[in-house]
């Protein structure tokens, strides 16, 4: 009973380490199928809508951008085997800052009385 705990334990922690920050749009209802996403104006990456009871959303993986500051835009887009694609107007441009995560150290220690 204790290692299927332990197991329970490390599966449920894999989970939170692995976690990446997402940058989220609002849901829609509309037949959409991908979301272009335009991170610091390089190019266009189509990824799937991430779909949740509420409709579709555009979820974006910002794991991996580096340290500074960074702006992001996104569309809806249809991906029709018949009609081809169609795309909804980018959004206007999201800032965030991804911070440095490094810290200074202390200043010198001492021995107060």
């Amino acid at each position: 009973m204790k290692f299927l705990s332990v197991l329970c334990l490390l599966a449920l922690s894999v989970g939170v380490v692995t976690a990446a920050p997402f940058v989220v749009s609002d849901p829609t209802l509309q037949g959409v199928t991908h979301c272009g996403s335009v991170l610091d104006g390089v190019v266009k990456v189509d990824s799937l809508v991430a779909a949740s009871p509420l409709g579709k959303s555009c979820k974006i993986d910002i794991g991996a951008v580096g340290v500074g500051n960074h702006s992001i835009t996104a569309s809806f887009v249809n991906i029709d085997p018949v009609y081809g694609r169609s795309e909804s107007v980018m959004t206007p441009p999201f800032v965030f800052v991804v911070p440095s995560g490094t810290i200074n150290a202390p200043g010198a220690l001492k021995i107060v009385p």
